[in-house]
């Protein structure tokens, strides 16, 4: 009997209309951790996505990530150049 290993989807194929950023955060942060990349590295992207998104549910928008765009991005810019250090 063969297995066949599950074909991995790249970025272009997944499904992004109804996955939730946290959940894209965990899955980033299990990324970051098979990869091998510094606990520092991982702890500052997780940061950072932690940043957004409460920025996004502040601002009352969704944090579908099918829903965002280049828009929502630089709103969270200009958030935080106006609070100065993050």
């Amino acid at each position: 009997m063969v297995m066949t290993r599950a074909k991995n989807r790249r970025w272009e194929e997944v499904e992004k209309d109804s996955i939730e950023l946290n959940v894209l955060t965990r899955h980033f942060e299990l990324c970051n951790l098979t990869e091998g990349k510094s606990p520092k590295t991982i702890d500052w992207y997780n940061q950072a996505l932690a940043k957004f998104h409460h920025f996004l549910m502040e601002s009352e928008k969704s944090t579908v990530l099918g829903d965002l765009s280049e828009v929502e991005i630089r709103e969270f810019i200009l958030y935080l150049q106006g609070r100065g250090r993050w």
